[in-house]
């Protein structure tokens, strides 16, 4: 697997820091808007084949040769980094008799954390954007590596046979000590009008169920 990646200053990054209120930990108002100057990385590499086994004879996208594309968005200023390039798979279960995506991924913890939300946005094989796929974590990690991993029922096998692409990035983590931090946008939506000029901020957002 070839892993690319290559470092990018950004000029300003906006956060919210959440305040402490006395003596106690977690509790406080949210304070305005922060400037801070920080670099960020992407990493780039194979998601492997875009076919989904179902069976031992049964294989969507059999005849394809193509390969996935993971691209990892990772922001100095967090204390939690995703470490190496981790990416969107698509499974079968036969248990359930459905279709899943599915990640596994390590995060590199500066400091301890209490939450952690993981966004990984994916694009079917026309460059359009399908879906903001979350993974939060509400639990106490140490400084250190800490493998985590995440399920999302994916119910249509067209999708399914469509899905191409992720962008994973740390969109928010709340610090031991009260803090809420949040990514800088931008460089997703870089990464994203890679695949669709017309990829918009609120596309960074899971879909809203139908009615």
């Amino acid at each position: 697997m070839t892993i690319c990646s290559r470092i990018i200053t950004v000029s300003a990054l906006y956060f919210v820091v959440l305040g402490i209120s006395g003596s106690t930990p977690g509790l406080g108002a949210f304070g305005p808007p922060t400037t801070t100057p920080s670099k960020y990385e992407v990493t780039k590499a194979s998601g492997g084949s875009i076919r989904t086994v179902l069976s031992e004879n049964i294989v969507l996208d059999k005849g394809s040769t193509l390969n996935r594309e993971w691209i990892a968005i990772k922001q100095a200023n967090l204390p939690a980094k995703l470490k190496g390039t981790p990416g969107v798979s698509t499974i079968y279960s036969g248990r359930s008799e459905h279709y899943e995506y599915s990640a596994d991924y390590e995060v590199d913890f500066a400091e301890p954390v209490v939450a952690i939300e993981v966004r990984f946005i994916t694009f079917n094989v026309w460059g359009e954007r399908v879906n903001s796929l979350v993974a939060t974590d509400v639990e106490d990690y140490a400084p250190g590596t800490q493998k985590l991993s995440a399920t999302w029922n994916l119910y249509s096998e067209n999708e399914a046979s469509e899905y191409y692409a992720s962008i994973a990035y740390v969109s928010r983590v709340r610090t031991k000590d009260g803090r809420v931090l949040t990514a800088d946008i931008q460089p997703v939506l870089d990464e994203a009008h890679r695949f669709n000029a017309k990829f918009a901020e609120s596309d960074l957002d899971p879909k809203k169920p139908t009615k």
